[in-house]
Order: structure tokens, then sequence, then C-alpha cells
């Protein structure tokens, strides 16, 4: 019965419009508690059946209520039913497998939420404005930040779901908002996934392999940043392009010969250090430095968007040296 099994064990998933329910067992009075991004409501159980297998819940102050069944299948796995078609009264259904009589399981595969993941781990990649998503682990209220270029957005946590696998991000002054999701994959690798619902909504979707039950790898093969060189040049094959690494001050000087050079310096960096915006005032030049990891020899590419508007990528070779 809803009784006798044991004390704080849970149950949860998510309906039909995204909200994640999430039950825990009592011997009485059972805690029922519906997310939905931006807050967490609870629906207090008033009364159970007799029998045990149904129980009522209601919260006076909105309305919403709900019933749970614990009920039973010939199917060989366990399994949970939730049923909110009707936006103020919900139905969960726990369907106990009569030949394991255990509870549905629930969460992802190994076992780990997003306050279970080592703090400070990160995970970060670009959507496809290019714009680079760099989210950093906490026990609670992580940091997500999305660098554009020219500056870097903080998302803050303000809620995350009871089952810690999902969090609500957002930045008021500009109304940009986002929510985390730790999901499981069957693939051998894990991976990072990023969408953009609209100009001001984001979705980051952390896949963790059922094989590795680790975090997606970030950042290039040789593990570098732009800080991890001091003092080295890159320079393009017709020489034309010169970047200088420095901790304190790097450079990237556009040359014609030497009749107008430009010498462009950093204005911002990405959070993975991986990129770099570069600009020189009185020019108007500017441009952005992209660290690439590489199979070959290594090299340095520049594409020229417009006039006075450009990439240089730097590829590391497969030694993971500066070409």
């Amino acid at each position: 019965t809803l009784s006798t099994i044991m004390m704080d064990s849970t149950v949860f998933g998510d309906d039909t419009n995204g909200d994640e329910h999430h039950y825990t067992f009592q011997t009485s009075y059972a805690s029922w508690r519906i997310w939905g991004g931006t807050s967490t409501l609870t629906l207090p159980e008033s009364n159970r059946s007799p029998s045990g297998l149904r129980a009522y819940h209601s919260d006076f102050s909105t309305g919403k209520k709900g019933e749970v069944f614990l009920l039973s299948t010939t199917n060989s796995e366990s399994y949970l039913e939730i049923d909110a078609s009707n936006s103020m009264d919900v139905v969960l259904r726990i369907y106990l497998s009569e030949s394991t009589c255990t509870v549905p399981t629930s969460g992802i595969l190994c076992g780990s939420t997003l306050s279970t993941i080592m703090m400070d781990s990160t995970v970060f990649g670009d959507d496809t404005n290019g714009d680079e998503h760099h989210y950093t682990f906490q026990s609670s209220y992580a940091s997500w930040k999305i660098w554009g270029g020219t500056s870097t957005l903080t998302l803050p946590e303000s809620n995350r779901s009871p089952s810690g696998l999902r969090a609500y991000h957002s930045d008021f002054s500009t109304g940009k908002k986002g929510e985390v999701f730790l999901l499981s994959t069957t693939d051998p690798a894990s991976r990072l996934e990023i969408n953009i619902i609209d100009s001001s909504t984001f979705e980051l979707k952390i896949y963790m392999s059922d094989t590795t039950c680790s975090i997606p790898s970030s950042g290039n093969s040789c593990g570098s940043t732009l800080s991890s060189f001091t003092s080295s040049v890159v320079t393009a094959a017709d020489g034309s392009y010169t970047f200088t690494f420095d901790t304190s001050y790097p450079s990237w000087r556009i040359s014609d010969g030497g009749v107008t050079d430009i010498t462009m310096y950093e204005v911002y960096r990405s959070p993975s250090g991986l990129r770099g915006y570069y600009s020189d005032f009185s020019s108007g030049m500017s441009g952005e430095v992209i660290l690439h990891g590489s199979s070959g020899a290594g090299s340095v590419q520049v594409d020229a968007w417009t006039s006075s508007s450009f990439e240089l990528n730097i590829f590391m070779s497969s030694a993971c040296t500066l070409p």
C-alpha cells in the first residue's frame, strides 16, 4: 500500500506540459510537489483511502488538487503515469510490476543530479548563433554564462526542481532565461545540446552516457586555452596577420606591408578561454580569435567577413603545439 512502501522513497516524472511531478512516500501525509520551472507547488495529502491504495491531495491557496493511485501491472517493469489534462485536477498513477513489486525507477541511470556532480566542473559549447554557453556545476545556484563576443551575460539560477535534474535560470535586467536539463543517453559518449527557443529563451541539455556516467568533455583536444601560452607568436602563411599570445595584453596585428599596419587588442575573453574579441578603436577594426584542437600539423586560418571584421582560427597540431 502507499503506507508500506519504504518511507522517503520517491518517484518522479514530467507531465505532457513539461512540469515535473515528484512524489515522496510516507506512512501518512505523503509529499507531492509539482515543479513548473519558476516555482514549486506542494499538494499536501489530506485524505487516504481505507485500502491505502489511493490518496487525495489539495492546495487550498491555488485550488489545485490531485489523486494518487497505487496499481498493479503484469508488465515486467513498474512505471509512472501522470494525467495533467485538466489544469486544476491531476492524477498520479503508480504501477507496481507484479514480478518485481518495486516502485518505478526515477532519474537517470547513473543516479546523478545537478547537485551531485563535482562542484566547479564545467561544460560549454556554441549555439547556432555562435554564442558560447558556459555552465559551471554547483550544489546549488549554478552559473550559466553566455558570451556573445562583445560581452558576457550571466543567467543566475533561481530555482531547481525537486529531482535535481532540472534548473531554471533568469536575468531580470535583460529578460533572458533558460532551463538546464540533466539527461541520460545510451550513446557511448556524453554530449551537450544547446537550443535557442526564441531570442530570450534557451535550453541547455546535458546528456550523460549510461556507460561512462561522466559529463560531456568540453574544450579542444589538447586542453589548452588562449591563456596557456606566453609570448608565443603565430603568423598567417602570407605574413599579413600576426597574433602574439600574452597573459596580460595579447595582440593581433594586421599588416599590408607596413604602410597601414593595425594592431588590435583584446577587449573580452570568453568564459572557456578559447575565444577572444579584439578591436582597434581608431580604425574601427574588430575580430575574434578562436583556438582549436587539430589532428594535423597545425595551421592559421583567417576569414575576412567584411573590410573591417575578421576571424582568426588557430588550429593546434596533433602534438598540441602552436603552428
